[in-house]
C-alpha cells in the first residue's frame, strides 16, 4: 500500500511540473511575440514566422494542458479509498476540471486571435 501511495504522489508531483511547464512556456512565448509586434516595423518577413510561432504555440498549451487534466484525472482515479479521503487531494478530487479547460482554451484561443489581429487586421 506504501509503494501505491508514493507512486500516486509521484505521478502528481509530474502532473503540477507538466501544468506549471506548459503555462509558463506558453505565457513567455506569447510576452515575447506581443513585444516583437510592439515594437518591429511589421512586414512579411517579421509576420509570417511569427504567425507560425503564435498559432504553434497557443495550440501546443491547449493541448498540452487538456492532455496534463486527463493525467491528473487518471491518477486521481488510482487513488485508494484512503486517498482519496485524505487533504492532499481533496482540492484535486472537488476542481472544476470543465471549467478550467474552457478558460485555458478561451484564454489562449484569444491570445491566438487577439495577436493574429494586431498583426494583419490592425
Amino acid at each position: 500500500m506504501a509503494n501505491q501511495q508514493i507512486n500516486n504522489q509521484s505521478a502528481f508531483s509530474d502532473v503540477g511540473w507538466n501544468l506549471n511547464y506548459f503555462m509558463g512556456l506558453a505565457f513567455l512565448v506569447n510576452v515575447a511575440t506581443v513585444a516583437t509586434i510592439a515594437f518591429s516595423n511589421g512586414g512579411m518577413a517579421v509576420y509570417v514566422p511569427l504567425t507560425v510561432l503564435i498559432v504553434f504555440m497557443n495550440v501546443l498549451a491547449i493541448i498540452g494542458l487538456n492532455a496534463t487534466m486527463d493525467d491528473a484525472r487518471s491518477v486521481l482515479q488510482d487513488l485508494s479509498e484512503e486517498e482519496q479521503k485524505s487533504h492532499r487531494y481533496q482540492n484535486w478530487l472537488n476542481a472544476p476540471w470543465i471549467f478550467y479547460r474552457a478558460i485555458i482554451s478561451v484564454g489562449f484561443g484569444a491570445a491566438l486571435l487577439a495577436q493574429l489581429w494586431a498583426m494583419y487586421m490592425a
